[in-house]
């Protein structure tokens, strides 16, 4: 069947009552059904989670004890909608190399249709179906879950309208009503929510989803207490813990969330939920059966009971100096606050006698040099070390801590890391002991100091959420009380007059920037800010906030020391290729060679581990005209700092086939004109997702010199070329035809030896023949300069 066929089906379908096998005659297998209803099914949250979720649980589960019935469902008519689910569920259900998942695959599309909820009478409509729908195609209906993937303002209007019309009939089949954080933006509106939806919806009906808690190493936190409740759980308290870190970072901005975001900030967004819930799971006494979720909330509640109130001087805030601008250019309104943090670390200390005085320090933010998320209880070290002849061992080598690696990060799987100093831990069969590491450090301590157990079998979060929510496990969802208790522990700070105004960052400066300390219960940066922020007013009386230097030759640029700018291109590049693959399913890089690319390659071989490189076309922009095994090719190059640290495809790779047969760039053998014919093969609309230069001392880029033909080449794609003054003459190289075509070139310049040219290029006589790095213009795309202090200040 074509793909336009099937389409026209799943609208017909969509229209018309579903056609689903009776499955209630004798033999056929379970007579009874749950409906689940996502309403905004079409979202961005249920193309990027809950559709996954819901058919990883559809596998496990679907006709074995009872049957599932989907609905996607938003306000926009079936004709406009019904397709674009059904594109959703063809291209984010994905399955590798299975023809049972394949053929699952099918079942659940079957079993999943669009319905229009925008007016009361849908809701209706929507009721009156599933009762005939359990009543005539299943015989019995078990329960029912809407799940409000929606904007926190629509949630009283919907869930009104649900308890209104879309109760079952029958008292003994469940309702679960699944909302998705924020619930308010402090406690009074919490508190105003809570009291609409408790007076609509019993308490076990209502399921708060905070994701982070089906995180998989997260899940762990209470089995790994319990198996070691006398050799770990007697370790966790005031007597034998120095701190405990919690940290969620990202490398990302907000550009397309900041509108959202000004209404909440970093603490509404994270802190409040996500990075409390993990500390109370660590500093929760241990309930006598963390199977009983009675005991669970009870314990947890109570914990977060006894955190003091955040004040002021325990509390730090900043915000990346481009935000502002983020907001401007997604909503075309400049008038974004300067007061909204993106940036924030607090403290935060329980008054009890297991923690008193023992500090929790939560961070998180946006645009920072790295991509992680984790636990880290540091234990007191009080270990003698006569070796040495000193009092104290090496802070180093005789840490004692225990992580919860959560994700991301250098070490990419999520872990559980011990200190071999610890006392033996037992461990569930769930966790595997992984004894290999390509780090040599693992948070700060020799990797051979450190036990290191992984998940033998990883369950993405929204997939445990799911069937926590099916099983009617509420101790994993937040609860009325326990919600207005986690609001009351930052309501000190949530007020604009409360809170110190951000400090600005620069992203590619954050690691400085924002250093702190912590003396007491109070929080104080390292290092004051005087030089580089700059305020000013436009003429619409809108805040302009600039750090210096922003720009280059039309471009935006990066500038810090040499490994803070690699490092900070490399966290850019992942983010262009997560984004990349999560909007068209594929990304498309292409490198040009040279000393500093080998360290950008390294970089991302260690901080990209985790990147979806089965999805992810790596492209050369330049090769010499040498053995590919040579240390002067480019590919070699590439091979030996990236391509053989990370699990990309063989197929991905696509080098300049410069070596045919013993052959090195012969003109009979056409290396050039067969890139051109991959290129336009893989990319019919010829537009890179990112293409990487670097400049010569000439100002050269790629494999394009001064005053050469290749220059003015405008229908090719990819031409020979010749290098004057090198070891290696002739190559092939792209032509700006291929660069200027891509979404976005980066341009990394190192060493104080390039200070000159940079010095050149900016002249008004500077031009492309003399100095072809200036003929890099993308008709469509962006240019960004990453520069090191020597190559810039010289």
């Amino acid at each position: 069947m074509t793909s336009a066929s099937l389409l026209l089906l799943f609208t017909c379908l969509v229209l018309l009552p579903p056609v689903v096998t009776q499955p209630a005659a004798p033999g056929a297998g379970p007579n009874s059904v749950i409906h689940v209803v996502i309403i905004g099914g079409t979202g961005d949250l249920a193309q990027k989670y809950l559709w996954r979720g819901f058919f990883e649980l559809f596998q496990e589960r679907h006709g074995k004890d009872v049957w599932y019935k989907f609905y996607g469902s938003s306000r926009g008519s079936s004709d406009e909608e019904a397709p674009k689910l059904l594109t959703i569920l063809n291209t984010k259900l994905t399955c590798v190399d299975s023809r049972t998942c394949e053929e699952q695959k099918s079942k659940f599309i079957n079993q999943t249709q669009y319905f229009q909820l925008k007016t009361e009478h849908d809701y209706q409509q929507l009721a009156k179906h599933l009762h005939e729908s359990a009543r005539d195609k299943y015989g019995k209906e078990i329960g029912r879950v809407f799940y409000l993937s929606l904007p926190p303002r629509a949630y009283l209007r919907v869930s009104n309208l649900i308890h209104q019309h879309c109760r079952p009939e029958n008292d003994s089949t469940w309702i679960r009503l699944v909302l998705e954080k924020p619930f308010g933006h402090n406690k009074e509106t919490a508190l105003n929510m809570t009291k609409v939806l408790t007076s609509q919806f019993q308490e076990d009906e209502i399921y708060r989803v905070d994701h982070y808690l089906g995180k998989g190493v997260v899940k762990h936190i209470l089995p790994l207490r319990a198996m070691n409740r006398e050799n770990l759980d007697e370790l966790l308290n005031r007597n034998h813990v120095e701190r405990v870190e919690i940290s969620m970072l990202e490398t990302v901005g907000l550009k397309g969330r900041v509108d959202f975001y000004d209404q909440y900030g970093v603490i509404c967004d994270v802190m409040q939920n996500h990075m409390l819930e993990m500390m109370t799971l660590i500093a929760m006494d241990l309930p006598v059966n963390i199977s009983d979720s009675d005991q669970i909330k009870d314990n947890k509640l109570r914990l977060i009971k006894q955190i003091v109130k955040v004040q002021g001087r325990s509390l730090l805030t900043a915000q990346y100096d481009n935000y502002q601008v983020d907001g401007a250019q997604e909503s075309g309104n400049s008038n974004f606050s300067s007061e909204t943090a993106t940036f924030a670390a607090a403290v935060l200390n329980i008054n009890s006698p297991r923690w008193q005085g023992i500090p929790f320090i939560l961070v998180s933010g946006k645009k920072l040099k790295e991509r992680v998320s984790y636990i880290r209880i540091i234990f007191k070290n009080s270990v003698f070390n006569l070796a040495n002849s000193r009092p104290f061992a090496d802070e180093r080598t005789m840490l004692q801590q225990l992580v919860f690696h959560i994700e991301h990060g250098s070490e990419s799987e999520p872990a559980i890391f011990a200190s071999r100093s610890l006392a033996t831990l037992n461990i569930p069969n769930s966790l595997t002991f992984h004894a290999k590491t390509l780090s040599k450090t693992i948070y700060q301590q020799p990797a051979d100091d450190i036990l290191s157990f992984c998940l033998t079998n990883n369950v993405d979060a929204y997939t445990a959420v799911i069937v926590n929510i099916l099983d009617g496990r509420h101790e994993h969802f937040v609860g009325s009380d326990h919600l207005l208790s986690l609001w009351d522990v930052w309501s000190g700070v949530l007020s604009t007059e409360s809170m110190a105004a951000p400090r600005l960052y620069n992203p590619s400066q954050s690691d400085s920037q924002l250093a702190f300390s912590l003396k007491a219960d109070t929080l104080t940066y390292n290092v004051k800010l005087t030089k580089n922020v700059i305020n000013a007013i436009d003429n619409d009386n809108h805040l302009k906030i600039k750090v210096k230097p922003s720009e280059f030759l039309d471009g935006k640029l990066v500038v810090s020391d040499t490994d803070d700018v690699i490092s900070s291109m490399s966290g850019d590049i992942r983010t262009l290729v997560e984004r990349a693959v999560e909007e068209r399913g594929m990304a498309h890089v292409a490198f040009s060679g040279g000393r500093t690319a080998q360290g950008l390659f390294r970089y991302l071989a260690q901080q990209g581990s985790d990147l979806p490189w089965a999805y992810v076309h790596i492209w050369l922009v330049d090769e010499r005209c040498v053995a590919m095994s040579d240390h002067q090719s480019n590919f070699d190059s590439l091979q030996q700092n990236l391509l053989s640290f990370v699990n990309i495809p063989y197929l991905n790779v696509h080098p300049m086939w410069v070596e045919t047969a013993g052959r090195i760039c012969e003109i009979g053998d056409r290396a050039d004109q067969l890139y051109e014919a991959s290129l336009r093969h893989w990319l019919p609309n010829l537009q890179f997702d990112l293409i990487v230069l670097g400049v010569g001392t000439d100002g050269h880029t790629a494999s394009l010199f001064p005053g050469q033909a290749s220059l003015g080449e405008r229908s090719r794609l990819a031409v020979r070329s010749t290098a004057p003054h090198s070891d290696v003459t002739h190559r092939i190289t792209m032509t700006y035809t291929t660069i200027n075509s891509a979404w976005n070139v980066f341009i990394l310049v190192t060493g104080e030896g390039k200070h000159d040219i940079i010095q050149v290029i900016q002249s008004s006589e500077a031009d492309k023949n003399n100095f072809p790095i200036l003929g890099v213009q993308p008709k469509h795309g962006n240019v960004t300069w990453y520069m090191d202090d020597n190559c810039f200040y010289g």
